[in-house]
């Protein structure tokens, strides 16, 4: 699929993702987060054994991003843990050319990235296929990015998916389906919430935590009903607000926030004060002899496992 690696599932009932967020890694040149950080990961890799780390924005926000994403791509290579990335909206909060970000991301060996079309907004736009036993495509992991900011009425705010990426999703999987058939069921990782997320939490249909105001965009671009339309988007999954990590079932799609996975304080980002929101991730099991049914559940520091979605395996 336009030069992005896919993965082929064999004789393995489930494909397993975990999806970490909000690391915000600052830099390796003190002593601070980022080693617990990495520690943690590491523990999902041996606890978990998933087969994809999706980080869904936001793994570096200061001044020393690209040397921090540099250390954290040549991390993931050295563990030989294949990951992707959307960008969150502090990765280029200090200027750093999206081109050197990127070329970090393409020179990683377990780092799968495409900055995808030119002529769509945002540079994290691609798709990655999951196929099963039969090498027929089962799934499709859409990473997304809408984490350019707008102004609204004089005021900077968060921005929405827009009308290019819509219609860049909807027309590929037209193209999918036609390519490998129908049968393929999507997954999204972004990092803002969509609006949809706050409607879920007000007709109080969520399961899990809601620690903070959800931070989403103030215009409705129609991304949910567009992959509400698609009729195969079985979950959204996104970051961005530290101390949420509740799920819904909304329209017969669920939302999901991750957990957030970097050891960061409220001085770096704004992180909880203290350490009571344990740090994790949120694992996904995406089921080869049930394509709609999707699991998932959290997974914490230390081992604790708390189900949301199906049973944890």
């Amino acid at each position: 699929m336009a030069g992005i690696r896919d993965f082929h599932m064999g004789d393995n009932r489930f494909f397993k993702i975990a999806q970490i967020t909000d690391i915000h890694l600052s830099s390796f040149r003190n002593e601070g987060p980022e080693q617990p950080t990495l520690a943690l990961i590491e523990e999902i890799a041996e606890a978990e054994k998933p087969d994809l780390f999706v980080c869904t924005g936001d793994l570096a926000w200061r001044h020393d991003t690209v040397p921090c994403i540099r250390e954290f791509a040549r991390f993931m290579d050295e563990k030989k843990l294949w990951w992707t990335f959307a960008y969150g909206n502090h990765e280029r909060d200090y200027g750093p050319p999206t081109r050197v970000i990127e070329r970090i991301l393409k020179e990683s060996e377990y780092c799968i990235f495409d900055a995808g079309p030119v002529e769509i907004k945002g540079q994290s736009n691609y798709v990655v296929g999951v196929y099963n036993r039969n090498e027929r495509l089962r799934f499709a992991v859409w990473m997304l990015d809408n984490c350019e900011y707008t102004e609204i009425r004089g005021h900077r705010t968060e921005a929405y998916i827009d009308s290019t990426q819509i219609d860049w999703f909807t027309e590929e999987k037209k193209r999918l389906c036609t390519e490998y058939g129908d049968g393929c069921r999507s997954v999204f990782f972004f990092h803002i919430p969509l609006p949809e997320y706050q409607e879920a939490l007000d007709a109080g249909v969520t399961m899990g935590n809601c620690g903070e105001k959800i931070c989403t965009t103030e215009v409705n671009s129609g991304a949910f009903a567009a992959m509400k339309e698609m009729g195969d988007v079985i979950g959204v999954f996104v970051g961005h607000d530290h101390t949420n990590d509740f799920v819904a079932d909304w329209h017969g799609i669920k939302l999901c926030y991750g957990r957030v996975t970097g050891y960061c304080d409220h001085r770096r980002g704004g992180y909880p004060a203290n350490d009571a929101f344990e740090r994790g991730a949120r694992i996904i099991l995406l089921d080869q002899d049930n394509v709609d049914k999707l699991q998932t559940y959290l997974y914490i520091a230390g081992g604790k496992v708390i189900p949301q979605i199906g049973e944890a395996q």
